[in-house]
């Protein structure tokens, strides 16, 4: 036994505190290993998301999941501050690689729509001069329920509703009737 001061101890004590020590230390590193082979997960995680995101909507969904994982890892791991900074940048980036990707689908399906609107314009021209020619109204009921230039407008129409823009999709249903009313 040894004395220091009024406190007796029995040397055990000092071997107590250096194997919590050490333990700790342990922890520490097992802990540190464990978030790395996560964050690691988490970046190829994203990078799936991310090619699976074919539409604005389904950018927002991975999104959703993907933030959700973050802020998992940040609460399984936030008695590291080291790295809630590693997360908070990794959420940041997350968000900004979605976004991008979200924009650059919308703007190739506005792209494809202003296409297919051009289309259809141009067929609805034709269309129209078709009828024109048309002598009575059974001719022109034949034409607008059998012809294959009509039914591609319709069908246009309808894969523009698909793509999110009904008033392009209503104008060229419009444009259509009008047609035939004035056949």
């Amino acid at each position: 036994m040894r004395f220091c001061g009024d406190i007796v101890t029995d040397g055990a004590g000092e071997g107590e505190v250096a194997a919590r020590q050490g333990a700790r230390a342990v922890s520490d590193r097992e802990g540190r290993a464990e978030f790395a082979a996560e964050f690691t997960l988490l970046g190829q995680a994203v990078t799936g998301a991310l090619a699976a995101a074919d539409s604005p909507e389904a950018c927002d969904e991975q999104l959703a999941r993907m933030l959700v994982q973050v802020e998992n890892l940040e609460s399984r791991f936030a008695e590291f501050d080291d790295f809630l900074g590693q997360l908070a940048d990794k959420r940041e980036d997350v968000h900004e690689a979605f976004s991008a990707r979200k924009q650059t689908l919308a703007d190739a399906r506005s792209r494809r729509a202003e296409r297919m609107a051009d289309s259809a314009t141009r067929v609805l021209r034709t269309i129209t001069r078709r009828a024109a020619t048309l002598t009575d109204a059974d001719a022109v009921a034949t034409y607008f329920t059998s012809d294959p230039m009509p039914a591609k407008v319709r069908r246009i129409a309808d894969e523009l509703r698909e793509l999110g823009d009904q008033v392009r999709a209503e104008e060229l249903d419009g444009r259509l009737k009008s047609a035939r009313q004035e056949a």
